[in-house]
């Protein structure tokens, strides 16, 4: 008898990876500052974007390309110095064990909170730190098979293949 994982049970729009599912919010006409990003999240029962492996590191470089592409040259992850300026923790409140920063990061600009963002031009997905109020993509992250918040229906629903459209500034994955 064959083995195979159980993919995990995720909703409509979502994309699943090691029992996580995850919510890529990349159209240029909802980029958002971190704070805003993170209660968007939390409104579909989800956190930013959290890394804890090198595996799903590996996963989320995967999408930089098309969100380069489509001209969203950063997404904030779930990473910041807010509630201790100059040390950095997860959204979740976990310590940052799997570390991926870019040389000369994590920044820390005194008494002011940095927050947590990936460049999408880089593949190997380096974690960069900067002003929390920039507009940004993000991307959302919960626990697969949970019941979740409803999302919207997004405005539409485009695959990155399609060049011949140069309206074609949206991904959804």
């Amino acid at each position: 008898m064959c083995k195979r994982a159980l993919n995990t049970i995720c909703p409509p729009g979502w994309n699943s990876f090691s029992g996580n599912c995850y919510w890529f919010v990349s159209n240029p006409n909802l980029l958002t500052t971190w704070y805003e990003a993170q209660r968007k999240c939390f409104n579909l029962g989800a956190l930013l974007l959290t890394i804890k492996s090198e595996q799903e590191q590996f996963y989320i470089n995967g999408f930089l390309p098309d969100l380069q592409q489509v001209e969203v040259p950063d997404i904030w992850i779930g990473l910041s110095d807010k509630e201790t300026d100059g040390t950095f923790q997860w959204e979740d409140k976990k310590p940052v064990t799997f570390q991926n920063w870019a040389p000369s990061h994590p920044h820390n600009t005194a008494n002011m909170w940095d927050c947590g963002q990936i460049y999408t031009g880089d593949v190997e997905g380096k974690w960069e730190t900067t002003s929390c109020f920039r507009n940004l993509g993000y991307v959302c992250k919960m626990a697969g098979g949970h019941n979740i918040r409803p999302t919207s229906a997004p405005g539409r629903v485009v695959s990155v293949d399609n060049e011949n459209d140069s309206n074609n500034k949206v991904l959804y994955r």
